[in-house]
This record gives C-alpha cells, sequence and structure tokens, in this order.
C-alpha cells in the first residue's frame, strides 16, 4: 500500500507509549461501571501482567497508566 501512494518504507520500530487510564477510558467512552470494572481488573493483575502491559499505580493502588506498543515507520517519497 505504501508503493501504491507513493511511498518507500524505510524504516519502522514498535516504541512503548505511556496512556493515562483516566484519559484512555474517557475517549473510550467508558461508562463509569465499565471503568470501574477495567480498574478492578488491572488492580487483581499478577506482576507479571502487570510488568508486561506497565502498570503503574499510586500509592493507594490506584491505576494512573498502562504502555501501549504503537507502529512508527519512517516513510520516503520515491
Amino acid at each position: 500500500l505504501t508503493d501504491a501512494a507513493g511511498f518507500k518504507w524505510i524504516k519502522d520500530q514498535i516504541v512503548p507509549y505511556e496512556l493515562r487510564f483516566d484519559w484512555w477510558v474517557n475517549q473510550a467512552g467508558c461508562d463509569v461501571e465499565t471503568s470501574g470494572r477495567l480498574r478492578r481488573h488491572a488492580s487483581d493483575a499478577d506482576d507479571a501482567i502487570r510488568h508486561a502491559v506497565g502498570l503503574k499505580s499510586d500509592s493507594s493502588g490506584q491505576i494512573l497508566s498502562f504502555i501501549q506498543p504503537i507502529l512508527v515507520v519512517r516513510l520516503e517519497l520515491f
């Protein structure tokens, strides 16, 4: 598809992107109940899962953020 648009794929990289939990549930249109279920699900995750998704919590255990890998691509016109 990049060729059809006149671009050449030069480089790609997966980059960790930190998303604030409250912003994310807001943007996703979650109601209070769904947001609470997601928060409980994240809080109940074991340490391996918490590490894998980069969950960050405050001192009271409130979920603050998580890591979402994104694809960053460098394209050039040819």
